[in-house]
């Protein structure tokens, strides 16, 4: 691993468990956005739904979108910019609006 780590120009990272569950997260929560945007999805609860029963989501959160409520949508929009990802224009706007 160290090797591989060596060639593409990275290294290991210390990770606080915050940290290591946004780099999972907030992408997710932010390709649910998308989702609602594009009007694949009517509510935010059905993403919540699809990823718990369908993908393993851990249930104790409430689901992605529902996690993302609970932390504050305003954190989310800040650690996604933070971490170089572009949010999704809905995620913005519902910060805007509160």
């Amino acid at each position: 691993i160290a090797e591989i780590w060596k060639n593409i120009g990275s290294a290991p990272q210390d990770l606080s468990t915050e940290d290591l569950v946004d780099k999972m997260y907030l992408p997710v929560v932010n390709e649910g956005f998308r989702c609602l945007e594009e009007g694949m999805v009517m509510r935010a609860s059905d993403i919540d739904v699809c990823l718990a029963y369908g993908y393993g989501w851990p249930r104790h959160t409430g689901g992605p979108m529902h996690w993302a409520g609970a932390i504050g949508l305003p954190k989310v929009l800040s650690k996604l910019e933070a971490m170089g990802r572009t949010p999704s224009s809905l995620l913005k706007e519902c910060v805007e609006k509160g």
